[in-house]
C-alpha cells in the first residue's frame, strides 16, 4: 500500500486496490481453514457433542476474522496512515535498515 501511494495514488485508493490484491488469498485461507473444522461438527456420539461446540466456536470465529480483515483492516490502514507527497520524509522502520538496541 506505501508503494502504491508513494506511486501517487490517494491512501483510501491505495488501501481499495492493496485489498482487492490480496482478497482472493484471505478469502480461500478462511475457508480452507473453516472447512478444516466441519468435519467435528458432523461427528456422531458423545464425542461429537462434545466437539460441536468447540468447532462451531472455531469456525464462527476464523470467519468472523476474515470478515475484518477484507473489510475494516484496509479501511483503518487509510485512516491511520496519512498521505504520501513528493518528498515525504521516511520514518525510521521504513528506511529498511535494522534498528537495534543500541541506536
Amino acid at each position: 500500500m506505501i508503494r502504491r501511494a508513494e506511486h501517487g495514488e490517494s491512501i483510501l485508493q491505495a488501501s481499495y486496490n492493496t485489498a482487492g490484491e490480496i482478497s482472493l488469498t484471505i478469502l480461500s485461507m478462511t475457508l480452507s481453514l473453516a472447512a478444516v473444522f466441519i468435519p467435528l461438527v458432523l461427528l456422531p456420539g458423545l464425542l461429537g457433542r462434545i466437539f460441536q461446540e468447540f468447532s462451531i466456536t472455531i469456525i464462527v470465529a476464523i470467519l468472523a476474522s476474515g470478515l475484518v480483515s477484507l473489510t475494516l483492516t484496509p479501511l483503518m490502514c487509510a485512516r491511520i496512515l496519512g498521505e504520501r507527497r513528493a518528498g515525504h520524509k521516511r520514518a525510521r522502520m521504513e528506511n529498511g535498515r535494522a534498528i537495534s538496541s543500541n541506536a
